[in-house]
């Protein structure tokens, strides 16, 4: 799919995204939702994209970036109501992948894979770079 878009041949990548998703896969892979709505956004069928990518979203809710298209797409059917919700889920969702590897990185540390730590808290300050708590471990745990 992704390669015949790649190819300009966003036609054939459509027929092979409206298979995949009247396949098996759409039961095992949450992603393929998600690429799908891209196509469908990609070619103004935002109805269509919206409802994909809803899908992939009940599927795997920690998506900020996902959020983010899914409130552009609603903004431009012009739902500003449920474009705020998805900002606002936007946020939280950017909120918690930082808390998770927050809390992984401490948990490193308890148990002294201080290495592990120290990308958890990587990953984090690039999720959120104004993190006062991120920073302090990092700085912390770093020695600096």
């Amino acid at each position: 799919m992704k390669s015949l878009a790649s190819m300009q041949r966003m036609r054939e990548a459509t027929v092979v995204a409206s298979e995949l998703i009247e396949s098996p896969l759409r039961e095992t892979e949450p992603r393929l939702w998600a690429e799908t709505a891209f196509f469908a956004g990609g070619f103004g069928r935002f109805d269509e994209a919206i409802e994909r990518m809803q899908r992939f979203l009940e599927l795997e809710p920690y998506s900020p970036g996902e959020w983010d298209l899914l409130a552009h797409w609603y903004e431009l059917t012009e739902q500003a109501d449920l474009a705020q919700q998805a900002r606002l889920n936007a946020d939280l969702a950017l909120a918690n992948l930082v808390r998770q590897s927050h809390w992984l990185a401490l948990w490193h540390e308890r148990f002294g894979t201080l290495g592990e730590a120290v990308l958890a808290l990587e990953d984090a300050r690039q999720l959120d770079p104004e993190n006062a708590a991120v920073l302090a471990d990092l700085v912390r745990l770093r020695g600096n």
